[in-house]
């Protein structure tokens, strides 16, 4: 049974630096440990943790400042906690919203800031025809394919959620209040993963980009370009076999398609590609490269070769480690700029 002092414990957590957080995570889920023994000194040694106490007194106050702008928290455990956010190694430990939370019918549209306008009609339809068939339409916000999906299934009656990376008392980009204000008076809501008051952050960007995609049935990229966020989304449905569509007609989506992403070539195709049995094989999982970059600069072929994974599946883990900062690209070549993921590694 979960009460204020396990939410409190939960909230604490957010505010303390852990080392071994995604353990103590797994733990809690699968109920190795409960919150009440996190406050120990044996928990704080086995997580390198820092002391619990002092922090409830600020989680104690966030509450307060959540509850007095009128916004919820969940933790997991709780009826109200998306448990398909429990597939990623590193589950948010509470998630901060306003309105109400997205249902297990939902799908995220995704696409460019800067995508043209005939490419931001198209999300807009998408969203629409989603909405009309009864699916809740999730995005991040921004602007351009983030913004025409939103009013898209808002002006069709449906309900939409932005995902933020910033607090839910900050918005981000500011210009888009009042979109996220009728996200939430038309049924639908804001949901973030950090405190009030925190600003937004790549590395926030990109856990918040995982969410959006666990949260969802299927994601459909609009328009991308070869590097860009809507990208590192669309690795991560791979990653997590969630159906992944794409728009044909920009660098990013086309590569998607030689991907095995399924194609959407007009908004009315929308429930048949939901539906269609010709989903990419092409699902993600982490594989040790690191050891053959440390080589030195490698090509997708020689480490496709060297590890007896197919070029795709390469490219894609490439491409996604790229975005996240671990790899970089020159002339063809891939090379470490960090630590990459291996088998026995899971990223957020």
């Amino acid at each position: 049974m979960f009460t204020d002092e396990n939410v409190l414990t939960y909230l604490a957590l957010q505010l303390v630096n852990v080392k071994h957080r995604r353990l103590l995570m797994r733990d809690l889920v699968e109920g190795f440990i409960t919150p009440r023994e996190l406050q120990t000194a044996q928990a704080a040694y086995r997580y390198g943790m820092e002391e619990l106490a002092p922090a409830l007194e600020r989680a104690r106050e966030e509450l307060r400042r959540v509850v007095e702008m009128g916004f919820s928290v969940t933790v997991p455990g709780m009826p109200d906690y998306p448990r398909s956010l429990l597939k990623s190694p590193n589950p948010p430990g509470v998630i901060w919203y306003s309105g109400i939370l997205p249902s297990l019918q939902s799908v995220t549209i995704v696409g460019s800031r800067s995508a043209s306008r005939i490419h931001m009609d198209k999300a807009y339809e998408i969203a629409q025809v989603a909405a009309a068939h009864g699916y809740d339409v999730i995005s991040g916000g921004a602007y351009g394919i983030d913004a025409a999906a939103h009013r898209g299934a808002i002006d069709a009656g449906g309900k939409t959620f932005v995902f933020t990376a910033s607090g839910l008392d900050i918005i981000y980009p500011q210009r888009h209040e009042d979109l996220f204000s009728k996200t939430v008076s038309t049924g639908g809501g804001v949901t973030s993963f950090v405190p009030l008051g925190t600003n937004p952050a790549k590395w926030r960007f990109i856990y918040r980009n995982k969410m959006m995609v666990l949260a969802s049935r299927a994601v459909i990229v609009v328009a991308a370009a070869l590097k860009s966020g809507a990208l590192s989304t669309a690795y991560a449905a791979m990653k997590y076999g969630i159906r992944l569509i794409a728009i044909p007609g920009t660098p990013g989506t086309s590569l998607l398609l030689s991907q095995g992403a399924i194609p959407l070539e007009e908004p009315t195709q929308f429930e048949s590609a939901l539906t269609s049995t010709s989903i990419s094989s092409i699902w993600l999982r982490p594989v040790p490269y690191e050891a053959i970059l440390r080589e030195g600069p490698k090509s997708a072929e020689e480490i496709s070769e060297r590890s007896g994974d197919p070029l795709a599946q390469v490219l894609s883990e490439l491409m996604q480690a790229v975005m996240e900062g671990t790899v970089s690209r020159t002339a063809g070549l891939f090379m470490l700029t960090g630590p990459v993921v291996s088998k026995h590694q899971h990223d957020v």
